[in-house]
This record gives C-alpha cells, sequence and structure tokens, in this order.
C-alpha cells in the first residue's frame, strides 16, 4: 500500500483478502497501523453453510448449503484467517460472528448466487426450487444468508473459525514484523531499520 509505516490508527478490510495474496495483505495492513491501532478483518467463510428460506426437500437443502467457492489462489475465505493473522504477528483477536443476508432478487450478488446454485441441481430439482422460490416471494420475499464469521477462539477444543477478527498493534508486533520484513528483503545484512518505541 502507498502508505507509510505507522501512518493509520484503523486498518479495515471487507472481502477483499478473498481475492489477493492474503498474507501480503495482512503484513501490509500491520505495517500501515500505528502502535496501539486496530485491524479489522472480515472475509466470507467458505467453510460455513449458507442458507435459503425456501422450502425445500431435505436433498435439496444439503446440495445447496454449500457456498460458491470463490477465492483466489491464494486468497482467505476460511478459519486459517486467525493463523494468518497470528502469523503476522497480531493477538488479542477478538471474532464477531455475522451473517449477510441478500434480499434483492434484481441485485447482481444475487444472482450470481442464485445461479451458482441453480447449477448444482439436477433437471427435475429445479421446478421444486423455482415453486418454492415464487411461494417464498408471495409470502413476503426470499432471502440468502452466507456467513461472514462463526464464533472465537476460547473454547476448549481450540478450533476457530469465522472470518472477523480486530487486533491492536503493539510496537513489539510492529518491531518482529519490520525484523521479518528485513530479513526476507536482506537476508544477508544484519542491520534492521526498526521503528523507535
Amino acid at each position: 500500500m502507498p502508505f507509510s509505516d505507522g501512518n493509520f490508527g484503523v486498518v479495515f478490510s471487507v472481502t477483499v483478502l478473498e481475492e489477493c495474496d492474503a498474507d501480503r495483505a495482512i503484513a501490509e495492513m500491520v505495517r500501515v497501523a500505528a502502535p496501539g491501532g486496530r485491524i479489522g478483518i472480515i472475509v466470507r467463510s467458505l467453510d460455513l453453510p449458507q442458507w435459503w428460506n425456501l422450502d425445500l426437500p431435505e436433498p435439496i437443502r444439503q446440495k445447496i448449503a454449500q457456498p460458491p467457492r470463490s477465492v483466489a489462489a491464494k486468497g482467505v475465505a476460511d478459519a486459517s484467517l486467525y493463523r494468518r493473522m497470528r502469523r503476522a504477528g497480531l493477538g488479542d483477536l477478538a471474532c464477531f460472528p455475522s451473517l449477510l443476508t441478500l434480499d434483492r432478487p434484481e441485485g447482481p450478488l444475487w444472482r450470481q448466487r442464485e445461479d451458482y446454485t441453480l447449477s448444482l441441481l439436477a433437471a427435475e430439482e429445479l421446478p421444486l426450487w423455482h415453486e418454492a422460490r415464487d411461494k417464498a416471494q408471495e409470502d413476503g420475499g426470499v432471502d440468502d444468508r452466507l456467513a461472514l464469521s462463526s464464533r472465537g477462539g476460547n473454547e476448549a477444543s481450540g478450533r476457530v473459525k469465522g472470518a472477523y477478527a480486530s487486533t491492536t498493534v503493539t510496537s513489539a508486533t510492529r518491531r518482529r514484523h519490520i525484523q521479518r520484513q528485513n530479513r526476507e528483503r536482506s537476508p544477508n545484512k544484519t542491520e534492521l531499520f526498526l521503528p523507535k518505541d
């Protein structure tokens, strides 16, 4: 990013890290965040199901629960976001689950998601979909809900799923990040340029 080190008190990204080199983007967020600053990241959770508010047979529901696998080769759209953030030196991650509800069938996001869902169905299942969709529309609306996060990491099992994290950037975090960057850029040099505390 074309910004100086430690320039921002808050760095926030919403559904961007799916489309780029997520590790590099997180490292840049750490670089431009001021000591004591906050970093917030939201990504789609492709490891969690999507829900349609349609009255459909269970076999069709199971088939359409998987969200589109739209993530770049180095992007992130699953629980690995937390591991990546920790690897970048961030700590005290706070997780906030949420759902994105698409409820405008005329909208572009809706069209993309419904087209994907229809591609999962067999020809004999399509009439059931259209009938359920029309009925829901008559009853007040149809919507698709997709997960943007799931839960935090305080569970004893240690499983962390989801897609939003917020953390405070400390001087020690920035120091470790800059040391790592300097080693990557100049592995044969011993001089490291570090920010003053």
